[in-house]
C-alpha cells in the first residue's frame, strides 16, 4: 500500500503475486493534500479496555475484523495541513485535526495513531479516531508530549512507536535513539524516560517487539497486583 509517483493526491492498494510482481487492485481513494506517508492498521485494531473513546470500535465492528486490507484501517499523512485522511472501504476517505497547524510524519501500533514534530509527539487510540469520524468527537482525544530541550535527541526526522513500550528514532544528524514510553489514555498523559543512544545512522527506522514483551509485561502486573 502506498501512494503512486504521479499521483501524489491519493493513495493505491496494490496485491503481491506470486511472481513477485504487483498488481493494482483499483482501491485508490482520493486526498485533498500532497500525501507523504501511508500506514495502514493490519492485523486490525486492539481497542483498549479503559479507553474512555472504546465505543468507538466495539466488537463485531468490522473494522476490527481483519477480513481484508482495503478493510482495515488506513491512514495517510498529508504534507502542509492540520488533518490526517483516514481511509476505509466502509466510510470512504474522511479527515480528522490535530492540534498542530502541520506535522512532520505519523506512524501507528495496534493501539494507537501516532504524529511527530522535531520537538514534539502525540498520539491517539485507533478507536478515538473513529469516535471522531463517526461525529461522537470534533477531534481524536490527542495525548502530547514536549521533548525537553535537555533530552538527547536534538530534533525528530523518524520516528517509530512499538507495541511493547520501546520508541526508537533518528534526529537531525540522523544518530539513532530510543525509549520507553508509557500511554494513560484517562488522565490522559504521555511520558518518555530514559533515551538512549543507538550504533550507526538511520533516515527511516522501523522496530518488531521484543520477544515475549507480552509475558514480561503481565509478569510486572501481576507483581504490581501483590506489592498493593
Amino acid at each position: 500500500m502506498g501512494h503512486p509517483a504521479g499521483d501524489a493526491k491519493s493513495v493505491r492498494l496494490w496485491k503481491l503475486h506470486k511472481d513477485n510482481t504487483f498488481v493494482s487492485t483499483g482501491w485508490v481513494p482520493q486526498t485533498n493534500s500532497t500525501v507523504i506517508g501511508v500506514r495502514a492498521v493490519t492485523p486490525p485494531p486492539m481497542p483498549l479496555l479503559d479507553d474512555p473513546d472504546s465505543d468507538g470500535l466495539p466488537p463485531g465492528d468490522p473494522l476490527v475484523s481483519g477480513i481484508s486490507h482495503s478493510g482495515s484501517i488506513v491512514y495517510a499523512a498529508m504534507e502542509r495541513t492540520p488533518e490526517i485522511a483516514v481511509m476505509n472501504d466502509k466510510f470512504g476517505t474522511r479527515y480528522v485535526k490535530i492540534t498542530w497547524d502541520h506535522y512532520l510524519g505519523i506512524d501507528i501500533d495496534p493501539y494507537y495513531l501516532w504524529l511527530f514534530l522535531p520537538g514534539f509527539i502525540a498520539c491517539a487510540t485507533h478507536a478515538s479516531v473513529i469516535q471522531c469520524i463517526n461525529g461522537g468527537r470534533e477531534k481524536p482525544r490527542w495525548i502530547e508530549y514536549t521533548i525537553p530541550a535537555t533530552a538527547a535527541p536534538k530534533g525528530l526526522k523518524s520516528f517509530c512507536p512499538c507495541e511493547d513500550g520501546t520508541i526508537v528514532a533518528s534526529d537531525n544528524n540522523l544518530d539513532m535513539w530510543i525509549a520507553n514510553y508509557s500511554v494513560d489514555v484517562n488522565r490522559p498523559s504521555l511520558n518518555i524516560t530514559n533515551w538512549k543512544k543507538l550504533s550507526g545512522k538511520g533516515i527511516q527506522i522501523r522496530k518488531v517487539p521484543v520477544p515475549c514483551w507480552s509475558l514480561l509485561q503481565t509478569l510486572e502486573h501481576d507483581l504490581q497486583l501483590q506489592k498493593a
